[in-house]
């Protein structure tokens, strides 16, 4: 896992800048959750006090690029639904839909040096020297955040001709978000991926996700109903979420593909907490992380 001459030759934010930057971020996130400056102040200040060991607990070692990851994911969902970044990033709020797919371009190459004049840019750089250092082998750990990035692309950026999608299109969508447990695996130095786990873990998880928040998604434009359901169902993508919900095929789809995703989500979750430790990677701390990631969808936490 030894650092090539592409890796010394990466330009990246130094460990306190980002610290400044986590705390704009964790300052602004508070603010919003707060009536005033003062409360904000002070959720910050515990924040700053009792988060990382929380935080390392969740997800190992390496916090500051786990969180890193966690804030550039934020800012790109809110500025792809709507919303200001919370890093003030102008380029992502004013062009979300191309700076996303850009930024997902230039990750794939391992390399964001041409986005380093915004926060996202520095958050995700720092990120991918985290990832170039705690690879193995031949893996380009880059991937797995270009994967995210791409599907929440494909989710957000729905054509107008066509905004239901296919089983199959979504099955890529939910496989693809799948792999942002492996950036945090990874980040975590853990040999452990998904795959590990079962094949469908990241895509069931995230499945699960989009199952439990079907309707603010549909709300939103993003529909997680497959179109050939919704064929089946007589029902347009365009329609209310209300007579989406009330169709008997939908809720029986709704609830069987739940039902089996949370199956096999549970003996998933057997298997990391109670399997025999030497037919999976390790380490245990990260085991139990992705454990508690599957529980939390199970539980619609």
């Amino acid at each position: 896992m030894g650092s090539s001459n592409t890796e010394r030759q990466m330009t990246v934010p130094s460990y306190w800048e980002i610290g400044r930057l986590e705390n704009k971020i964790a300052y602004k996130s508070n603010r919003e959750a707060t009536v005033g400056a003062v409360g904000a102040v002070g959720l910050t200040s515990l924040e700053l006090a009792f988060a990382p060991a929380v935080r390392r607990y969740h997800f190992g070692p390496n916090v500051r690029r786990h969180v890193a990851f966690k804030d550039a994911q934020n800012d790109i969902l809110r500025a792809l639904g709507g919303e200001e970044p919370l890093s003030g990033d102008h380029y992502l709020k004013n062009q979300p839909k191309e700076y996303v797919g850009r930024l997902a371009v230039e990750v794939r190459k391992g390399n964001v040096e041409l986005l380093l004049d915004g926060p996202v840019g520095k958050l995700t750089q720092y990120v991918l020297a985290g990832l170039k250092k705690k690879q193995f082998g031949s893996e380009k750990a880059a991937g797995y955040y270009a994967d995210w990035l791409e599907a929440t692309k494909a989710d957000y950026v729905r054509p107008e001709e066509q905004p239901a999608l296919s089983a199959e299109e979504l099955k890529k969508i939910y496989r693809k978000l799948g792999g942002a447990y492996n950036v945090h695996l990874a980040l975590a130095g853990a040999e452990l991926r998904t795959p590990d786990v079962s094949d469908d873990f990241g895509e069931n998880v995230e499945q699960l996700i989009a199952l439990n928040h079907l309707e603010s998604r549909w709300k939103g434009g993003r529909t997680h109903v497959p179109e050939e359901v919704l064929k089946e169902a007589s029902v347009d993508p365009q329609a209310s979420v209300d007579k989406t919900l009330r169709s008997p095929v939908i809720r029986e789809w709704r609830d069987d593909t739940r039902s089996d995703a949370a199956k096999a989500l549970k003996l998933d979750v057997y298997d990391l907490l109670h399997g025999e430790k030497d037919l999976m990677p390790g380490p245990e701390r990260s085991k139990r992380f992705l454990a508690r990631e599957a529980i939390a969808a199970i539980n619609n936490d």
